[in-house]
């Protein structure tokens, strides 16, 4: 956890006069590790104009828990990195996601190998087909 976040978070630190960074990660271990780095950063002088809110849940619990910051209603990037196989309603999350960018915002998904596959099977379930494959 945190290997992909870093650059981003480097980058944006560099940019912006305060980020906030919102991370949703079920295991806790993973935000175990974000925390240290984070920390780690933090003693080095870095990431000083970045706040993080960490919650150690799945994206559907994210979601319908109410969890989110009163200041924070729209995000300007949401990336997900190895993640969206996991959901269990991909469209339907997607679609929640991506609602909550602001105008121009970006949703970033990384995926490598057969996690394609997995996800494009089980969209196919949600919207009534037997595979989503053949329209990519």
């Amino acid at each position: 956890m945190g290997l992909f976040d870093k650059p981003v978070i480097d980058e944006l630190s560099l940019k912006f006069p305060k980020v906030h960074y919102v991370v949703v990660e079920p295991d806790i271990e993973d935000v175990q590790r974000f925390q240290d780095l984070v920390d780690s950063k933090h003693s080095q002088r870095e990431w000083d104009n970045v706040v993080f809110e960490f919650h150690a849940k799945t994206i559907k619990e994210y979601l319908e828990s109410g969890d989110k910051d009163e200041n924070v209603t729209l995000f300007h990037i949401i990336h997900m990195v190895q993640v969206v196989y996991y959901f269990d309603e991909p469209v339907t999350t997607i679609a929640t996601l991506f609602d909550m960018l602001e105008y121009g915002g970006m949703l970033l998904n990384v995926m490598v190998g057969a996690s394609y596959g997995q996800l494009f099977d089980k969209m196919g379930k949600q919207i009534g087909r037997a595979s989503c494959r053949e329209r990519v």
